[in-house]
């Protein structure tokens, strides 16, 4: 792996985010009301052209410990995935301060073309929009007019495009979330095909005119298609609720192929076993509520709702 693939563990706390003080009386304050918050974009398309081309970034994910909730109802909305030649939405939760995380960018055929995102689009997209610390996401690869989408903790792999340049030409890497939510089996973790399922924002993978496309990166990237045999073929969108980026666009003397979509986002929120029992999701649809062995709650949000304390 080149130097440059930089992993990316997040560790902050959102201290800034405050506290909800309760009881100025002669017992002292009590216990603040937060919770830790795992947010994930939805991750960039590919281009709908058959150039070939570089992949979709990964949406933008961060994890932030200490996030003051408020009275009421708190807005959930999961990003979508970016359609053919558009980036990715941001994924929100407006508790006592409203957070959030960036869509991903597009993937391109040429160094200019590629947008910035939560990860950005293959080739030299920039990540990391929303000029958090630690990052939500890198910068797509290099390879002429392709590389792989940028993910969540990994720059996108150089590689791929027209006539072929060297390379993995795989998407990015997404981030590791098992420190903070634990690792899959769980329930609360949708299942991916490019796992584990406790690692989400993987990068799309490049297209390939000469080979077979790049692979989407861990954690939902959708894979580049490719020439194989002369036919254009093989990719896939990022995976549903991975914010990972789409596969990218290939071109073949016989057969030309779009790209991917981007795959939608994600929430996860953990809360103390003493704030659990006055939080509940709504409508039921948008989402689920799990207990955890240390005795907090998981409340996983797979479509937009609300959490109302």
């Amino acid at each position: 792996t080149s130097s440059k693939n930089t992993k990316n563990i997040q560790t902050r706390k959102g201290k800034s985010f405050g506290y909800q003080v309760l009881g100025f009386g002669a017992g002292g304050a009590a216990a603040p009301l937060t919770v830790t918050v795992l947010l994930v974009a939805g991750g960039g398309g590919a281009l709908s052209g058959v150039n070939t081309s570089g992949g979709g970034g990964a949406g933008g994910i961060r994890i932030l410990e200490e996030v003051a909730v408020k009275s009421g109802p708190m807005a959930v909305t999961i990003g979508s995935g970016g359609p053919l030649n558009s980036k990715g939405s941001d994924t929100t939760f407006a508790a006592e301060t409203t957070i959030s995380s960036s869509g991903g960018g597009v993937g391109s055929q040429n160094p200019g073309g590629s947008t910035p995102g939560g990860s950005g689009g293959g080739p030299n997209g920039a990540g990391n929009i929303g000029s958090y610390s630690p990052p939500e996401g890198f910068p797509g690869g290099t390879g002429g007019n392709a590389g792989g989408g940028g993910g969540g903790s990994q720059i996108g792999f150089d590689g791929g495009g027209f006539p072929g340049a060297p390379g993995p030409k795989a998407g990015g890497a997404g981030l590791d979330c098992s420190p903070f939510f634990d690792s899959a089996p769980q329930s609360w973790w949708p299942s991916l095909t490019t796992g584990p399922n406790h690692t989400r924002a993987g990068g799309g993978g490049a297209g390939d005119f000469t080979a077979t496309g790049g692979l989407g990166g861990a954690g939902g990237g959708g894979k580049g298609n490719g020439n194989d045999g002369g036919t254009a073929q093989g990719g896939t969108a990022g995976e549903t609720n991975s914010g990972g980026g789409g596969g990218a666009s290939s071109q073949a003397p016989a057969v030309d192929t779009p790209g991917e979509t981007g795959g939608p986002g994600f929430i996860l929120i953990k809360a103390p076993a003493d704030l659990a029992p006055a939080l509940g999701i709504s409508p039921a649809p948008a989402g689920a509520s799990y207990p955890h062995p240390d005795g907090s709650t998981i409340f996983k949000f797979t479509s937009s709702g609300t959490l109302t304390k």
